[in-house]
Order: structure tokens, then C-alpha cells, then sequence
């Protein structure tokens, strides 16, 4: 069955999380649906369910390229490179400290610890509670749950910052 609010849109691209599903349309425009409790979806501070496609308002005029879904987190690239994460936050997934939840789109800088520039992000990738994202000079970037050395640092320890 076609999802009637996307039957005008062209979609390039889908993701889904355990109970969440994101879509990225031909217009750069990113729609979330399904369950939110954790803010996944993105959609405003006390939406926490959507049963149909709902358009993401904070990229309004900010074109994204790609999208991915962590089980309880979702992530936006924009067309400049810039690295965007929502929902569940407890494991150090988003890259944005310690926090229980975001419910908002935020941007996470992708920081050289050696130069202090900022990165331009062009591929990531969402995992159950971590993350990892390549960089246009080709760096690699991985934080979050690390119990089981998921981020290739050769510890087993949770990092809260790209």
C-alpha cells in the first residue's frame, strides 16, 4: 500500500530504527514516523508517536543527503557536510555528552582533536548504541556503547564525543 502523505514525493532513500522509520525525498526534505518516546522522530519536544510521515521542520531550508536510523537515534547529513543526530542519547550514540534524550535535531561536531577544524561528514552509519561517520579527508569518527569494542579503539570504553 502507498503511504497516502508521500504519494506527491519522490523517495531516495529510507531508514528504519526498531520502531521508527525516516525517509529522505528528492527534495532534500526528511519526513519520520512510528514510535518516539526517546525523540527519534524529531518532529517537536512532546511528539512522541506518528502514525503517518510527518516532515522534520528543524532542516527546513537546510538540504540533507543522507539519513540513517540507530535503534533508538536517527542521523542527518546535510548537502554542506554537517552531521545531525536526535533521539535517544544515553549511551553517547549522538556525540553530544552525557544526556538521557534529544528530542530535536542538533548538529555534532565532527572536531581533529590535533588541528581543531571541523570536519565535513559525508557517509555515517547508526548501530543499536553507537555510531560512526567518515569524513571527506577520509577520517573515520566512532562513538558511543563500546562494551564489546564495537569503536575499534582497542578498549571497551563508552565515548560521549566524536
Amino acid at each position: 500500500m502507498i503511504l497516502k502523505p508521500l504519494r506527491d514525493k519522490r523517495v531516495l532513500k529510507i531508514a528504519c530504527g526498531e520502531s521508527h522509520s525516516l525517509i529522505l525525498t528528492d527534495k532534500w526534505d526528511v519526513y519520520a514516523w512510528g514510535r518516539g518516546f526517546e525523540g527519534q522522530l524529531g518532529l517537536a519536544k512532546c511528539i512522541e508517536v506518528a502514525s503517518t510521515p510527518q516532515y522534520i521542520k528543524t532542516f527546513y531550508g537546510k538540504p540533507i543527503q543522507s539519513i540513517e536510523a540507530g535503534a533508538y537515534f536517527s542521523l542527518a547529513i546535510s548537502k554542506e557536510g554537517q552531521l545531525f543526530g536526535w533521539g535517544e542519547a544515553k549511551m553517547g550514540q549522538l556525540g553530544l555528552g552525557k544526556q538521557r534524550e534529544i528530542r530535536i535535531p542538533q548538529k555534532i561536531p565532527i572536531i581533529d582533536e590535533e588541528s581543531k577544524q571541523e570536519h565535513k561528514v559525508v557517509s555515517c552509519s547508526a548501530g543499536f548504541g553507537h555510531t560512526a561517520c567518515l569524513t571527506e579527508s577520509g577520517d573515520l569518527f566512532t562513538w558511543g556503547f563500546n562494551i564489546y569494542g564495537q569503536l575499534g579503539h582497542g578498549d571497551q570504553k563508552t565515548r560521549w564525543y566524536p
